[in-house]
């Protein structure tokens, strides 16, 4: 008995098992084997028979069925073609029986099988689809599928699935994976009153299916006179060729049983789905996105991003959703007049909005901050966020912003400026961001500018914003007005640095405002006043 509760399985096939054991009890003083027992006692296990379910007999009987076939046979007695497979296979492969206890139980998160009481050639899958279809149920009641919406099966199965059948001699069995995603969708639908998909769409949920064993069951194909390489036993076609040029092995020395516990992961996805809308952002305070240094301190209050993505989260029960927006504009910059184009990318959501829902959400979302508003959120497909993504360089942009000069200006060198169009300029990456882009020279076109000198009113306004101006020079440039603020209504093509355009970075951007006007400058205020992209679509 401590014999056969030790015995190796991964050296010796169920025939050499055996003799060998035969052999000892025939001769227990033999000191060579005796030796063997003993330097391989720790790696030894026990080996019953070699267990087979209901399903997996008609699996080997029925190798060619349909969908439907299978449907049907697995609701009728088939009592009578299952003791001729059996048969077939011999003595040492029994039917599965009940009063064995169940095949799979439910380990946190995992679904774990008991080889002793499964089934070798599904690993108890296919005895325990009452437990599996009701625990995918109960992981799909969290997840809103709409009316029209369905449910997809994803399966990933190890190559043990594949092989064991051929240990056997069962090559052309019907394959595992066809068996068990037609009759788990099967009862699916009738639990979830739900179709299934062949193609899911954001409407849709997929389970996940993925299958392990803890220990793979396939070293020996590494192994002459097979030679397969590790690197690709997942490889179906490696291993059937292996298999096919083995010149005649007995490949059913090589069965291995119980064989080793299966690990069933279940994870339910849906396929993301994009929401497009316009921003406004009122503050000079408010990033883009979030903004952390050493990925843990936050060097604003908020951003755009989370005053959008906030509601979101909480009603979609998804923290997957990225904002992508055609271009960007620094915290010191405010996004004006119709918005800033975005989309959001919903990965994982739990509920599908209707458009009543999402004009709920947008009010949300416009409550949350009082300096950052959307508008025209609606859904998109994936192919309209091409059109944010390829306008980020090539749209016009509209900009506004407030000019302080060294010495007073002309009226004559205010006329020259407005009479500017079409200016190509010469930029080197600025010096504020080399440090996260290349440094190359990318030619800009400004497509119209347009100056006036500053109101007494709006000087005072502007110089009140800025953080740049002392007190000392507040009162000063009020008094004298001298003609050193201006307002510029700049039209440039999209990516062109503006601050850069006006004071030049150290002669890095040529022309600058600072050439054209023969002076000095420096930007006070900028705003972005408009992006020409229709966006959203009207109907998507």
């Amino acid at each position: 008995n401590e014999y056969k509760s030790y015995l190796r399985t991964y050296d010796m096939g169920w025939k050499q098992k055996r003799k060998f054991l035969t052999s000892i009890e025939e001769n227990p003083s033999d000191e060579k084997k005796q030796k063997v027992m003993e330097d391989r006692k720790e790696d030894m296990i026990e080996i019953p028979h070699v267990n087979i379910c209901r399903s997996c007999c008609l699996r080997m009987r029925y190798r060619n069925a349909s969908q439907d076939d299978v449907l049907q046979w697995y609701k009728e007695d088939n009592s009578e073609v299952i003791e001729k497979v059996l048969a077939e296979l011999g003595g040492d492969v029994v039917l599965v029986g009940e009063g064995m206890g169940e095949p799979m139980l439910v380990v946190g998160d995992e679904i774990q099988s008991v080889p002793a009481k499964c089934c070798y050639f599904c690993a108890g899958l296919l005895q325990s689809l009452d437990m599996l279809s009701h625990y995918i149920a109960g992981q799909l009641s969290t997840y809103e599928i709409p009316c029209d919406g369905g449910f997809a099966l994803a399966l990933s199965q190890p190559q043990e699935f594949l092989v064991r059948p051929l240990l056997i001699g069962q090559g052309a069995m019907l394959p595992f994976k066809d068996a068990l995603k037609w009759l788990l969708s099967n009862q699916l639908e009738g639990k979830l009153d739900k179709r299934q998909v062949r193609h899911p769409t954001f409407k849709d949920v997929t389970v996940d299916i993925r299958l392990r064993f803890t220990t793979s069951e396939l070293t020996w194909l590494t192994e002459p006179p097979f030679n397969v390489n590790p690197n690709e036993l997942h490889r179906t076609v490696k291993i059937l060729q292996a298999i096919n040029h083995s010149n005649g092995t007995n490949l059913r020395s090589y069965l291995r049983s119980p064989g080793y516990t299966l690990i069933t992961s279940i994870s339910i996805c849906r396929e993301p789905f994009y929401l497009g809308g316009r921003y406004c952002k009122l503050s000079r305070r408010i990033s883009q996105t979030p903004w952390f240094v050493d990925d843990d301190k936050q060097m604003v209050d908020t951003s755009v991003e989370e005053v959008i993505t906030g509601p979101l989260q909480r009603y979609l029960g998804t923290d997957d959703i990225r904002m992508h927006a055609s271009g960007r504009e620094d915290i010191d910059v405010r996004m004006l007049g119709n918005g800033r184009p975005f989309y959001l990318q919903v990965t994982g959501s739990r509920k599908i909005p209707t458009a009543t829902k999402l004009s709920e959400l947008q009010d949300e979302i416009n409550k949350v901050h009082e300096c950052v508003t959307i508008h025209s959120l609606r859904f998109v497909t994936q192919n309209d966020t091409d059109q944010v993504k390829n306008a980020q360089d090539s749209k016009e942009k509209e900009y506004q912003c407030v000019i302080k000069t060294e010495t007073p200006i002309t009226e004559d060198q205010l006329q020259q400026l407005n009479s500017i169009r079409n200016l190509v300029l010469e930029q080197k990456t600025p010096l504020r961001v080399l440090h996260r882009r290349s440094p190359l020279t990318r030619p800009k076109t400004i497509v119209s500018l347009s100056c006036r000198f500053l109101t007494e009113s709006e000087i005072r306004t502007a110089v009140a914003q800025t953080t740049d101006t002392t007190n000392e020079d507040f009162e000063q440039m009020v008094k004298d007005n001298s003609h050193r603020l201006l307002v510029a209504h700049i039209t440039s093509e999209g990516g062109t640095y503006i601050k850069e355009f006006v004071h030049g970075d150290f002669g890095r951007t040529v022309p600058n405002v600072g050439t054209l006007l023969g002076t000095s400058c420096d930007i006070l205020q900028l705003d972005v006043a408009g992006v020409s992209l229709p966006w959203p679509p009207p109907s998507s």
